[in-house]
């Protein structure tokens, strides 16, 4: 996985990640954004709608948007569309949306051998791999945070800050017929792992965001082993806590407020997401499964007589990463390619002598 370290101001970010990645943004454009999105006043429309609503929450991401641009001698334009515009993906409108596909595993355990964690495997198809981006982010002002994204992106798909919070994000049905006005839901954890300490927090900020596009899942957790599972999608939020110390997500939504919300138009996704979701489900509630750090790579890389979770191309999905946070050491163990075969790195946001790596 591409990696980077990020420091100063927004704009100064911005320009160190376009500078150093200007050839795998370039090619991200190309294979996500299609060329008619530029001359599309639909999409020209859509575009206006969401950066006016990034630039009212938050100023310094739009400020980063244009240092991505400016140091990877790439159009704002395309900047924007691939940040904003892709992330909606699903909003109902055939000249925009579903150029890429993503999933995902989400869970969280309330204690461990290691404390908290939160970890998730990252499923899509195998077109997205070249573009994941490892982000270590050391503002000048609010919370440090490590965690992943892609290239030319505000995104964050999981991580941790400075604080001992954690989150990992999912995929999730959509509120239809949105005005598109909102934060996009591939930004808008990135907005919350800047400013909140804990799960509480988090919950909060998300209750007052509204979220452009298809929905999420995530599941929150902080160092006081608080683990909360969301259901996000526009202006709607639905909550459950860990049971018997563990929460998790899929890609469907289970509470009743969101009955009528529009699942990812994705073939066969649904039925794949239930089948991972009841896994999980036999896992820790039948199994006795162990809530070690051990037994949480062992969830993720689960594929046996009880389902999977760990996937290989199902409904044309794999899972192409998984990371681990562990809040109490302020690392994340990141493994590239399927998690049953094991292959973790390091990395952490600080060191005992200072920044990490």
């Amino acid at each position: 996985m591409l990696s980077i370290t990020l420091e100063g101001p927004p704009f100064e970010r911005g320009y160190q990640h376009g500078r150093q990645f200007s050839a795998e943004i370039e090619e991200a454009i190309r294979a996500y954004c299609p060329d008619h999105w530029l001359t599309s006043p639909e999409v020209q429309e859509l575009e206006r709608r969401l950066l006016s609503s990034l630039a009212a929450q938050s100023p310094e991401l739009v400020a980063e948007m244009v240092g991505i641009s400016k140091g990877a001698k790439v159009s704002l334009d395309q900047v924007t569309l691939l940040n904003l515009v892709l992330a909606t993906n699903d909003l109902s409108r055939p000249n925009i949306s579903k150029t890429f596909r993503l999933a995902c595993s989400a869970i969280g355990m309330c204690t461990s051998d290691v404390g908290p964690l939160v970890a998730k495997n990252c499923d899509e198809t195998k077109a997205a791999v070249p573009f994941y981006l490892l982000q270590t982010v050391y503002p000048d002002g609010g919370l440090a945070f490590i965690g992943i994204s892609w290239v030319g992106t505000l995104w964050l798909e999981g991580g941790m800050n400075e604080a001992g919070f954690a989150l990992m994000q999912t995929a999730g049905p959509l509120v239809a017929n949105q005005d598109g006005y909102g934060i996009v839901c591939n930004i808008a954890p990135r907005l919350v792992l800047a400013q909140c300490r804990t799960s509480l927090e988090a919950m909060e900020m998300f209750r007052e965001m509204r979220v452009a596009g298809w929905g999420m899942g995530a599941v929150l957790a902080d160092l006081g082993g608080q683990i909360i599972v969301i259901e996000k999608t526009y202006d709607r939020l639905a909550v459950r806590p860990a049971q018997a110390g563990v929460g998790f997500c899929t890609n469907h939504f289970l509470d009743p407020i969101m009955s009528d919300t529009v699942p990812i138009a994705h073939p066969g996704l649904e039925a794949n997401s239930k089948t991972r979701h009841q896994t999980l489900t036999t896992l820790f509630t039948q199994r006795d499964w162990p809530r070690t750090l051990q037994g949480m790579k062992a969830a993720l890389a689960y594929h046996g007589q009880d389902g999977f979770v760990c996937q290989h191309g199902d409904a044309d999905l794999h899972s192409n990463y998984s990371c681990i946070a562990i809040l109490e050491e302020r690392k994340i163990l990141v493994g590239d390619g399927y998690p049953c075969r094991g292959n973790y790195k390091e990395y952490y946001l600080y060191h005992a002598g200072g920044k990490g790596g």
